[in-house]
């Protein structure tokens, strides 16, 4: 896959800070830039959650799913023993 399009090495000359994402860029990575549904769906938890990487890894099923399969209002993360907010349009999948 080539990543030249998605900022890949984006720190450079940043001064240690990442570049945001325009909603277009945003788009443009959930369009093409992923391998597997699992990636895309680690970078849009991280994305709307503001969870780290190694915070979204750690979810399990029933940690995003109710018993009834609704979306829980909150995501609980286990490491840090907190809870992020599920955004709501993500409530509605």
């Amino acid at each position: 896959m080539d990543h030249s399009g998605f900022g890949l090495g984006m720190k450079i000359n940043r001064h240690g800070r990442a570049k945001i994402l325009t909603q277009q860029e945003i788009q443009l990575v959930f369009a093409q830039g992923f391998d597997s549904e699992r990636d895309k769906t680690l970078f849009g938890v991280c994305l709307f959650t503001a969870a780290r990487i190694r915070e979204a890894c750690t979810l399990l099923s029933e940690d995003i799913y109710t018993p009834k399969g609704q979306v829980r209002p909150r995501l609980i993360i286990r490491k840090a023993n907190s809870e992020l907010p599920t955004p709501p349009d993500y409530r509605s999948v």
